[in-house]
């Protein structure tokens, strides 16, 4: 069966997607049918590049993150273990990850007579708009053109 509805959810170290070192922190999918029953999940931190990680993160940013937990997963000892060993996946492995996860879960392409392809896969969020899709379009490109 497919679904037709993927809810996206990004964790960023900005509010904007070209900032310099501009980075993704983790993403976060979850597929649901017409009646908003989930039928599968998937979530992932992405390894960042540390430098001075997270004390460079914009002050907005850095309280959002400290709130809701997300800095203290990110900088625990199990993320840092993760992390050394190379554990935590990278931009591109979490990407194409995702991509295996829409391409499961979401409504396939659609192929025309001239051979065009056209995503059908729909993106669900609070702020899809404005904000998550922005960033896929500058990050993880692929998975945005998998979606409507």
């Amino acid at each position: 069966m497919s679904v037709h509805w993927v809810i996206l959810d990004l964790e960023t170290t900005s509010l904007d997607p070209r900032d310099v070192g501009a980075q993704l922190l983790e993403i976060a999918l979850v597929a649901v049918d017409r009646r908003l029953n989930e039928v599968a999940h998937w979530h992932s931190p992405i390894k960042v590049h540390r430098g001075d990680f997270p004390n460079s993160l914009d002050s907005r940013v850095h309280e959002m993150h400290s709130n809701s937990g997300l800095l203290a997963e990110l900088t625990g000892a199990r993320a840092l273990r993760e992390f050394a060993s190379g554990g935590l996946p990278t931009l591109a492995e979490a990407g194409a990850v995702a991509l295996q996860f829409v391409a499961a879960y979401g409504a396939p392409p659609v192929t025309y007579p001239s051979g065009q392809v056209s995503a059908q896969a729909i993106m669900v969020g609070a702020n899809i708009g404005s904000f998550d899709r922005q960033w896929l379009k500058v990050h993880m490109p692929k998975l945005d053109e998998a979606f409507h």
